[in-house]
């Protein structure tokens, strides 16, 4: 996961998931600020961490 600046000055979480070795699938939710982003990226990383995923 990482957050990315938008061209209009909103930030995007980009999620990237699949098997090694293939593209896999890309996602990217949207908020109007960086801190927005980087909570939700924490969420979804306590949400992984508590399934066992590193």
């Amino acid at each position: 996961m990482q957050i990315v600046p938008g061209l209009f000055g909103d930030w995007g979480l980009v999620r990237n998931w699949g098997r090694i070795g293939s593209s896999g699938q890309l996602r990217t939710d949207w908020f109007d600020t960086e801190a927005e982003a980087k909570d939700a990226r924490h969420e979804l990383h306590m949400e992984k961490a508590k399934r066992g995923y590193e």
